[in-house]
């Protein structure tokens, strides 16, 4: 039985210098952490359809890191059913790895399985710099029904035309995978864990800060713990989120249209 909601860890530009080897084999690590089976992968690639298959099909081939490197696309899923019409909208767990016009990593936990969480999160942010290192990184929770993973890319689902707001963010967000504001300095949206880099934290917020000074100028702000490889995790709590939102959208900070 599948929960009501993911929680979800993206990442984004990660690909220069990536250990993808590395990246698959803590990806395994996660589904058996999971207590779920890795059932399906799709992989694009020389040698693979890019169609949904099981893992067992594909697994000898994905061990040969020559592989893995020549694979520009490769997505691992356990799943609530297995003939479901969709993987975007049946899977307990899903991890994947895009390296195409933006690179990106994602991570998706069926909150039932129970190992999501602030300890994975951090984590999954301080893992990927053994392997990767992304230029930025959010971690939500969103309803099932809502496409988790379409969220991470901008994709619109199961929202209704009175979640105007919602829709706009996340178009906001589509159109910038292309400006890449966010490599600028720029966040998508304030969520309760934001994986910054240097850029972000020494971007200008509003006229006397900057990010990092603004966060460190008030308790209610969050916190920022360092991770190495001047790559940061920004936890903000629950409650303190939509002031967050709002004050760092009057400065510019968002790319999101929260309002």
């Amino acid at each position: 039985m599948r929960g009501k909601s993911a929680c979800c860890v993206a990442l984004y530009d990660w690909k220069e210098g990536a250990d993808v080897a590395g990246w698959y084999a803590y990806c395994q690590q996660l589904f058996r952490r999971s207590g779920l089976p890795l059932e399906l992968a799709a992989v694009d690639g020389s040698g693979f359809s890019g169609k949904p298959v099981t893992f067992k099909r594909v697994q000898k081939r994905l061990e040969d890191p020559e592989v893995l490197s020549r694979c520009p696309t490769i997505g691992l899923f356990s799943m609530e059913f297995r003939n479901y019409h969709s993987l975007m909208f049946a899977w307990r767990v899903h991890t994947s790895m895009e390296g195409l016009l933006t690179p990106m990593l994602f991570f998706g936990f069926d909150d039932l399985i129970g190992i999501c969480g602030a300890a994975l999160v951090r984590e999954i942010f301080t893992e990927c710099l053994k392997w990767s290192l992304p230029a930025y990184g959010i971690a939500y929770t969103r309803e099932f029904e809502k496409s988790p993973d379409g969220y991470a890319v901008g994709m619109i689902a199961g929202i209704g035309y009175e979640e105007r707001a919602d829709r706009d963010s996340i178009t906001a967000w589509l159109n910038d995978l292309t400006d890449k504001q966010y490599l600028k300095g720029m966040l998508r949206d304030v969520y309760p864990w934001n994986f910054l880099y240097d850029i972000h934290l020494n971007h200008p917020c509003g006229p006397h800060h900057t990010l990092r000074s603004w966060i460190e100028s008030s308790k209610g702000r969050g916190t920022i713990e360092p991770l190495g490889r001047e790559r940061y995790c920004w936890t903000v709590p629950d409650y303190r989120i939509g002031p967050v939102r709002a004050e760092l959208h009057k400065h510019g900070m968002l790319i999101a249209r929260p309002f």
